[in-house]
């Protein structure tokens, strides 16, 4: 496919509204399991590694996680945007 980007930082950076969109996120109930299976407490630090495009970043931030996130595929733009939504 000559001519398409195949960047994965920059490939879908002018599709980052249509992403935000249609992307679906991971249900709640992720925080739960994690909780009642791994023993995740609200002392623990979480590693989020590849954690691409920061879906379940913002999970973990809207259930007071702290966590360390590595490596986005995406823009910062979207991961940003996602977290603050």
């Amino acid at each position: 496919m000559e001519g398409t980007d195949r960047n994965p930082t920059t490939r879908f950076s002018d599709r980052v509204e249509n992403y935000i969109k249609y992307r679906p996120t991971y249900p709640p109930e992720v925080i739960g399991c994690l909780k009642e299976n791994c023993g995740l407490t609200e002392e623990a630090i979480v590693a989020d590694v590849g954690s691409g495009t920061g879906i379940l970043t913002k999970l973990f931030l809207e259930n007071a996680v702290r966590q360390l996130s590595e490596g986005g595929l995406v823009s910062i733009e979207y991961q940003t945007r996602v977290a603050l939504d």
